[in-house]
């Protein structure tokens, strides 16, 4: 279980660090997917507390199978290998865009809800990344 929380910590404490590596000039792929999920995340909660969407509290689900992202694909490649993580990776991201989907379909404001859902998605594929990677480093 440490293992878990302290893998999870790193992942969110990677992914924000790395979204303000973009001002020190490094425009890798990960920091720019760090940095578009960080700006929607900021642009889409001021809209949502300017003016309260009652479905924006449905996004509390979508976001802790995202956080659980990095504990995931520590599973599936302990269970598969580098290939069942990229299968999960796959599968975790198609499941958030379905919820984030069906949670805007009802809302009645839908831009900030997909700002919010796009940052969501956008850690899952940065944690994806670095699992991946990871498991193809370590084994």
């Amino acid at each position: 279980m440490t293992d878990f929380l302290a893998s999870w910590w790193s992942m969110i404490r990677a992914y924000f660090t790395a979204s303000v590596a973009i001002l020190s000039g490094d425009f890798g792929l990960l920091a720019l997917l760090a940095s578009i999920g960080t700006i929607s995340l900021s642009v889409g909660v001021v809209l949502i507390v300017r003016k309260p969407e009652r479905r924006a509290l449905w996004l509390l689900v979508p976001l802790a199978l995202a956080s659980l992202t990095s504990g995931i694909l520590t599973l599936a490649n302990a269970l598969l290998g580098w290939l069942g993580a990229g299968f999960a990776m796959l599968a975790v991201a198609l499941l958030l865009l379905l919820l984030v989907a069906w949670i805007a379909y009802d809302a009645d404001r839908r831009p900030p809800i997909w700002l919010v859902g796009i940052f969501i998605f956008c850690f899952a594929i940065y944690a994806g990344f670095v699992g991946v990677a990871m498991a193809l480093t370590i084994g």
